[in-house]
């Protein structure tokens, strides 16, 4: 690829690093991505500003991050409740409920705000239409999406949560009431993990998307 004229001459004034045709997957979890025309890591959010503003409109923006965190988070939970749940223990799966509670208000619901904000600010900043560009008009939507699946996903949760210390204290676990519950929380869990998914794949491949246009 042919670096930009628009940010391909020296930039003194920024204290990132600018790499004219970079491969993008060394610096995603996933190792996907092919090569930007170039790729400017800000040294922090006052490096970046300026560095965006300079930009003409003409020149396109995406923002990359890791590409794993709330999938990683949304995996990780699904998989240790499936863990715990071969024990048949009922310590093991309060203890394990009550850990993924606490992961999921740290990280997930966080990070899938961040990643919403960050997107529209983003697009913003770059004066990219989000409502007529389809690539990221979808993506914003499945992770709201995904997001609204997290309501039920947590009131699940803490059910599940009550059902496993109810069976802790009583010495019998209620399994039909544990099991059906379940089901209603891998219902909307596989929600909450396949629409970031989606979302991810679109953003990397960029496809032609039906969108809003004036």
């Amino acid at each position: 690829m042919n670096p930009s004229p628009a940010v391909s001459s020296p930039t003194p004034w920024v204290r990132g690093k600018l790499t004219a045709d970079a491969p993008v997957g060394r610096h995603t979890w996933f190792g996907t991505g092919g090569a930007a025309d170039m790729l400017f890591e800000p040294a922090d959010g006052d490096d970046l500003a300026p560095f965006l503003a300079a930009l003409p409109e003409s020149v396109p923006v995406t923002v990359i991050g890791g590409g794993a965190k709330i999938l990683g988070n949304i995996t990780v939970g699904l998989f240790w409740k499936a863990w715990a749940d071969r024990t048949k223990d009922a310590r093991v799966i309060a203890y394990t409920i009550d850990g993924i509670i606490v992961a999921d208000r740290i990280f997930t619901i966080p990070g899938v705000i961040l990643v919403l904000v960050g997107g529209v600010g983003a697009a913003l900043a770059a004066h990219i239409p989000i409502l007529s560009t389809g690539w990221i008009l979808w993506p914003l939507a499945l992770f709201t999406i995904s997001g609204l699946a997290f309501a039920p996903v947590a009131r699940a949760q803490r059910l599940l949560s009550a059902v496993a210390h109810e069976g802790v204290d009583s010495g019998s676990m209620g399994w039909a009431l544990y099991e059906q519950i379940s089901k209603i929380w891998n219902f909307w869990g596989t929600i909450a993990l396949l629409a970031p998914a989606a979302a991810a794949i679109i953003m990397i491949a960029k496809p032609a998307l039906p969108a809003f246009h004036a």
